[in-house]
């Protein structure tokens, strides 16, 4: 794992996060600039730049809980669609070089538009339980 990854130092517990899930190959957290209430972000524990060198299996498992998430988010928040997505390379977007997929509620068709703002301690806290307590 490189050192100077935010996610992979994620993982290494040395950044904090708002854990929502884990298992031996994926960690699940709250976007901390959070485009709606409960954009999630899941990750491979196993760091890869992106998913053209992520292997098969693990993206796979990634996606996986992708879906485990958006039924939790759908139970825990009322929410019935998501934008499930993935910026691939610096062109697309992607700001941190460790492959990750966004999940982002959509409460209203102004989802796909709205600015990141960085999340409240108290209101991720809150968010961070009421959303793990509805992973089957």
């Amino acid at each position: 794992m490189p050192k100077n990854c935010l996610f992979c130092n994620i993982v290494k517990g040395l950044v904090p996060s708002y854990k929502i899930a884990e298992n031996n190959k994926v960690l699940v957290f709250l976007d901390i600039y959070p485009q709606t209430k409960g954009h999630t972000l899941v990750i491979p524990k196993s760091h890869s730049v992106n998913i053209l060198d992520t292997p098969d299996q693990e993206v796979e498992v990634v996606y996986k809980m992708v879906k485990k998430v958006c039924l939790a988010l759908k139970k825990s928040l009322k929410v019935n669609d998501f934008l499930v997505k993935s910026h691939n390379g610096v062109l697309a977007g992607q700001e941190i070089g460790h492959f990750h997929v966004h999940i982002i509620p959509c409460y209203d068709s102004s989802c796909k538009n709205k600015k990141r703002e960085e999340g409240k301690e108290e209101h991720l806290r809150r968010l961070q339980k009421t959303i793990s307590s509805h992973l089957d």
